[in-house]
């Protein structure tokens, strides 16, 4: 859509059937036209905790977010009790499609290209949608079907985050340098508002960091650190006791 077009219609009330709010008119939903849009996303929330969990035991870096051996289980039973809810709302989507006719619901599609040149023609707008749209609709729907009928594909598709070993990239000087840029570059972030976060709690206990420090002072914090010490899971606390 030009963009001469979706300025036009961002002043216009009239909306098509079964569209998001957003630029101009917003997208067409599919969950609005199967009747699951007023159901509660439990699946989203959830998605959302465990990046807040996650986020309490980990260091967001380039690579992902990077959490010590010690708390790799809370991290891996929030993930899965994520994906066991998103299971459970993709189960509900598919049981939906499944039960409704395929041409209806492309024909609603079509109701919704209709909408769509009704409202243009009304405010003297000739752009035209394409008029191959409705047929990529019914490949999308044919396509999201197959999808929802194979067990691999819903397994990868309900899981938030993907828990694996960190990648072996001490060879590399260039992913090696990123990785350690954005790692400190967090700490530094975070020090001043660790929040509840429990692997910042134990950086600064272990390594007696303040919000004066920068990445590059963190980094070698560390590494004077480690010439003394190696790091254990005894140096990463369970709880932390906020002082009044």
């Amino acid at each position: 859509m030009p963009d001469e077009v979706e300025e036009r219609l961002n002043n216009i009330d009239s909306r098509p059937r079964n569209t998001d709010a957003g630029k101009a008119w917003g997208a067409y939903n599919v969950k609005r036209a199967i009747g699951l849009i007023h159901t509660k996303d439990e699946s989203d929330e959830e998605t959302q905790r465990t990046r807040i969990l996650i986020s309490r035991y980990s260091v967001e870096t380039c690579f992902g977010y990077w959490v010590p051996t010690k708390y790799s289980d809370y991290v891996e039973k929030s993930i899965q009790k994520a994906g066991i809810i998103k299971k459970k709302v993709i189960k509900e989507i598919n049981n939906k499609l499944s039960s409704l006719d395929h041409d209806s619901l492309v024909d609603d599609y079509r109701g919704y290209l209709h909408d769509v040149t009704s409202i243009l023609e009304e405010n003297d707008i000739t752009w035209r949608p394409s008029s191959e749209l409705d047929k990529k609709y019914d490949k999308f729907l044919n396509k999201i079907k197959l999808q929802l009928d194979n067990p691999s594909h819903i397994d990868r598709a309900t899981q938030p985050l993907i828990s694996t070993s960190m990648p072996e990239i001490w060879m590399d000087s260039l992913a090696l340098e990123e990785f350690s840029n954005t790692f400190f570059e967090y700490i530094e972030y975070k020090i001043p508002v660790p929040s509840n976060s429990l692997i910042m709690f134990s950086l600064i206990k272990a390594l007696k960091l303040n919000s004066s420090n920068t990445s590059d002072t963190i980094k070698e914090e560390l590494k004077k650190f480690l010439k003394k010490n190696s790091w254990s899971d005894s140096y990463c606390l369970l709880n932390v006791v906020h002082k009044r």
